[in-house]
């Protein structure tokens, strides 16, 4: 009985969770999402959400690695609430399509490009790799699209909302995200 509870609150929370991602898709396409802004520590920040997938990842028998290339910090203006967002869709596929004995590895640095014409010439990257079956080549530019599916050995296990929101957000961050 007990565990009929915990699978209908499990539920419940997938359920919420996916109104609430269809909610915020429709507050950015209506220009409605308010941003807040706010100076913070990437490094830490990454840090911390991946930490919060390290039991999952350990269940599956995935090594899950966080990586500082060449920095020790970087800071950047961030919406923490929304950007979370970004890195939990992130991790949550890499988790999902990663077979047990896999490996996830995030990688955080800088870029730094001439100014020139660009307002916006130092930029942080952020790289999430996994040893997962991957999305087929025909497949790589409509990752992002809404309701978008690839066809893979998980089919149906997602609703094509998820990377659609984090390519959103992360375009209110004048950003930019792709798959290979």
């Amino acid at each position: 009985r007990q565990h009929s509870y915990m699978l209908m609150q499990r539920n419940a929370n997938r359920i919420m969770s996916l109104v609430n991602q269809l909610m915020d898709v429709r507050k950015i396409e209506h220009g409605q999402l308010v941003m807040k802004m706010k100076e913070t520590e990437l490094a830490t920040y990454i840090e911390s959400i991946t930490n919060s997938f390290e039991e999952t990842a350990t269940n599956k028998k995935i090594s899950l690695s966080f990586h500082k290339v060449g920095i020790d910090t970087l800071f950047a203006w961030i919406d923490e609430e929304n950007f979370d967002k970004v890195i939990m869709n992130l991790l949550s596929n890499a988790v999902k399509y990663t077979p047990a004995g896999g490996s996830i590895n995030i990688y955080l640095s800088k870029n730094e490009s001439p100014a020139g014409n660009k307002p916006i010439h130092n930029s942080a990257e952020i790289i999430v790799s996994d040893s997962g079956s991957g999305i087929p080549e025909k497949d790589l530019k409509k990752v992002f699209e809404r309701f978008f599916q690839a066809r893979n050995k998980k089919s149906g296990t997602g609703t094509g909302v998820g990377l659609h929101l984090t390519r959103s957000i992360v375009k209110l961050h004048h950003g930019t995200i792709k798959a290979e």
